[in-house]
């Protein structure tokens, strides 16, 4: 913590905290990389068992380090960018397995290439009934127009009444919530 605060008092900006945390998440995900890579070399050479002996050992949590080995074994070196954040290829991969005949790689970039979110990505390739639902149930309180409305993507902000909006009135419904 006192290297954090040395290291704070020396910045000049604020930009330049943030360039020295960009270049350190960089190196985060290298480390991952590399994680990956030694755990599917060990794999190779030792059997499945090694990610029991990795955790064992301190490395981490065993799911965690299936996870990595997993990742880093569907993504070729040339296929690792560093701008691009670790869990951006983790769900890639996740997608992958609900989907055939498309790569990591191929979902990844067609997330990147069609701007979607990062939601947007984890739900790739689920099933309408696997996505999580948003509802929203009201009653207009001007023209008392009652809603009843069901999503699978979240709608950020308060829902406003279209009868309402046409006739130039502004009136508020609501907001979409999780169904539990």
């Amino acid at each position: 913590m006192n290297d954090i605060i040395a290291f704070i008092k020396q910045v000049e900006t604020l930009d330049e905290a943030l360039q020295v945390y960009t270049e350190f998440k960089s190196k985060q995900r290298e480390i991952n990389w590399f994680e990956g890579d030694l755990l599917n070399a060990l794999i190779d050479r030792f059997g499945k068992s090694v990610i029991a002996c990795c955790a064992e050992a301190g490395w981490g949590k065993k799911a965690r380090l299936e996870q990595i080995a997993r990742v880093a074994k569907a993504f070729i070196p040339e296929e690792r960018l560093s701008e691009i954040s670790w869990s951006w290829y983790r769900a890639a991969y996740q997608a992958s397995t609900r989907v055939e005949g498309e790569t990591p790689f191929e979902i990844l970039m067609k997330a990147l290439d069609n701007d979607y979110t990062y939601k947007q990505l984890c739900n790739y390739g689920k099933g309408i009934e696997e996505m999580p639902e948003f509802v929203l149930v009201a009653q207009c309180p001007i023209c008392e127009t009652e809603y009843a409305m069901r999503r699978h993507t979240l709608i950020d902000g308060v829902i406003r009444c279209p009868v309402c909006m046409l006739k130039g009135e502004v009136s508020e419904l609501g907001v979409f919530e999780r169904k539990m």
